[in-house]
């Protein structure tokens, strides 16, 4: 078994939601600053085809919470992994135009709290996440 096999957890069963709060934390991301730009759609796009809970397809691509009715609904999860997942594709669909701007940050924040988040973990995603978009340190 090699190294990045050996680091990886077993995969995680889906719960009957996870799709849906999945979707909508790309779309309500991507709409918190009042414009969908081409970044953030094209990785939506991406995101769909390649996180398992999406790879069903769907076909509307609006969110169906509003941003507080999604933090709400973030609130009352147990499953950390699925919580952790989240709050990765958050700050992922933030980064996906380049720059974070204030909307963005601020809604990444209160995710963070809603998913109950440790700074530690979040240090870390932002970290990553930020490599891969050349905002490494």
């Amino acid at each position: 078994m090699g190294f990045v096999s050996s680091n990886l957890a077993p995969r995680r069963s889906s719960g009957p939601r996870d799709e849906e709060l999945i979707w909508n934390v790309i779309h309500v991301m991507n709409r918190v600053d009042g414009t969908v730009e081409p970044g953030e759609a094209q990785l939506a796009e991406v995101l769909a085809r390649t996180v398992p809970q999406l790879r069903a397809g769907r076909s509307d691509d609006r969110p169906t919470y509003t941003r507080k009715g999604l933090l709400d609904e973030l609130a009352a999860l147990e499953d950390e992994g699925l919580r952790r997942q989240l709050y990765v594709i958050a700050v992922e669909a933030a980064l996906a135009s380049g720059d974070v701007n204030e909307s963005e940050d601020q809604y990444v924040t209160h995710l963070g709290r809603a998913l109950r988040i440790d700074d530690e973990f979040a240090r870390h995603v932002i970290a990553v996440v930020g490599y891969k978009y050349a905002r490494g340190r």
